[in-house]
């Protein structure tokens, strides 16, 4: 059991590790990696503006519960997913780690061959610990919530929770990963 278990967390490790670095967490919130002042990356992809819009439509309804409640669309020119993530983001507390729920952005804009992604946003992330309400933020100037505690990840241009800035880093890159990689034709013999 314990073997099957080290299996399983490694081959989630090599998972996450294999996932392209698109967006960095900064104090000003994440911007490309390659270049921090730009607000969007674009990839190049086969196919006109609707086939790749709906490539992402496609990846997004497979994704959520509900799609209609967190997605927004505008003909075949964008897709704007307003998200809830729950237990993707750790923030490391005195003896332990808070699951936060994270609440987001992301936009996605099409042209022929092109997707364009814009800077995701993170509106708020929280927890709640026994009859706690925990907040975190990027940076102390952040405003909040006041009757929360909370966390911040940079402090004075230093980084003061880096799991929880991994986390955050990863759950974006994956995500956009597997958005762009998404493969609409499936298996149609059943």
């Amino acid at each position: 059991m314990k073997k099957i278990a080290l299996l399983i967390v490694l081959l989630f490790a090599l998972t996450k590790t294999f996932a392209q670095n698109y967006f960095v967490l900064t104090e000003f919130g994440l911007r490309p990696a390659e270049d921090s002042n730009k607000e969007f990356i674009v990839f190049d992809k086969s196919g006109s503006q609707k086939e790749l819009f709906n490539m992402i439509k496609s990846f997004v309804y497979s994704i959520f519960v509900s799609p209609k409640d967190v997605v927004s669309e505008i003909d075949s020119s964008m897709i704007t997913i307003n998200g809830i993530s729950t237990n993707d983001v750790v923030a490391k507390k005195a003896l332990g780690y808070l699951d936060i729920t994270m609440n987001y952005t992301i936009t996605f804009h099409f042209k022929n061959g092109k997707i364009r992604v814009d800077n995701p946003s993170i509106n708020k992330m929280t927890s709640e610990s026994s009859s706690t309400l925990w907040q975190l933020t990027l940076t102390k100037n952040d405003s909040y919530d006041s009757f929360r505690d909370r966390f911040v990840i940079f402090d004075k241009d230093k980084i003061k929770a880096e799991p929880a800035k991994e986390n955050i880093e990863s759950f974006f890159n994956n995500f956009i990963e597997k958005a762009i990689k998404y493969n609409t034709v499936k298996n149609e013999d059943w």
